[in-house]
């Protein structure tokens, strides 16, 4: 069973206790194993006095995430291809207004990814769909974030 109740504070109390409880040999392991390790009861606070578990679960989620975001424009390329949509929402001449560079560089991709060298051709509608209309504007931010985050 997984826990994932029982955070208190920056303490996650629950599954930081059931894993020193496992390593001690009084808990099974899911699957595999190591010898038990003898606990001291001095040890406790070191094992459920730390946000551990939560930490990893948001590297585990962050990871997923660069996943996504590297697949987006291949997916969003593809919706405009089966929708028949329109070149301007990623014009540079229209992110030249307002050059956030996830923006530009999402609408960048777009125009190298559905059309390289070519001119596009028009959409098949006045107004594309909201999700391929403003995929720039709200793809960009968060390309833009992950590469703040990495140590330079």
């Amino acid at each position: 069973m997984t826990h994932t109740r029982g955070s208190i504070g920056t303490g996650d109390l629950g599954q930081l206790a059931e894993i020193a409880l496992t390593f001690a040999g009084e808990r099974p392991w899911g699957t595999g194993g190591i010898t038990p390790v003898p606990i001291s009861p001095g040890d406790a606070l070191a094992f459920i006095s730390s946000n551990a578990a939560t930490l990893a679960r948001s590297v585990l989620a962050w990871s997923d995430l660069r996943t996504l975001l590297r697949a987006s424009h291949s997916v969003a390329a593809l919706s405009y291809c089966a929708l028949g949509g329109s070149p301007e929402a990623f014009a540079a001449r229209v992110h030249a207004q307002r050059p956030h560079p996830g923006s530009v560089h999402c609408a960048s991709e777009m125009r190298r990814l559905l059309w390289a060298d070519t001119e596009p051709a028009p959409g098949r509608r006045l107004q594309d769909p909201f999700g391929l209309r403003a995929f720039p504007q709200v793809q960009g931010p968060a390309l833009e974030r992950p590469t703040r985050w990495r140590r330079r």
